[in-house]
């Protein structure tokens, strides 16, 4: 037996349960990964910020004319260079891809919505003749045999 021939009779419930979870996932979720873009975006651009501020001036030609704790220092800054490419990765990654994502699923939840609605409407229709043609043969019999 399969899950929806629990649910032959309980449509509207069905039907708001998947309404409150397209609204979660655009509100709730959508907002969320917004939200951590533009955090992952201001934390690579503070990090930029500290690297520019504390990176040695005076970079010596080659390497051996700096001593080894500026020159231990400057690879921790490139470093944490690298480290601030990687959550400007992450901010255009959960801006871009992560809400497009979103939105695609959005958009084919809303027209599966839209589809059933049409064929809920269409059926509930064709039920409601049956019911009035059985009345109507119900009456006819009875008008027969009485």
């Amino acid at each position: 037996m399969s899950w929806g021939v629990e649910l032959w009779d309980r449509y509207d419930s069905v039907v708001n349960q998947v309404s409150q979870s397209s609204r979660e996932l655009d509100t709730w979720y959508g907002s969320f990964f917004k939200e951590r873009s533009k955090i992952e975006n201001e934390y690579a651009r503070s990090l930029r910020k500290l690297i520019k501020t504390y990176m040695p001036k005076d970079k010596k030609k080659n390497n051996e004319d700096e001593s080894t704790q500026t020159n231990g220092f400057r690879l921790i800054l490139v470093e944490l260079g690298y480290q601030a490419g990687q959550h400007e990765l992450l901010a255009d990654t959960y801006g871009k891809e992560c809400s497009k994502g979103i939105d695609e699923q959005l958009k084919e939840v809303k027209k599966e919505m839209k589809k059933n609605r049409k064929e809920a409407e269409t059926i509930g229709k064709n039920l409601s003749q049956s019911y009035k043609s059985l009345d109507n043969r119900k009456l006819k019999y009875q008008k027969a045999h009485t």
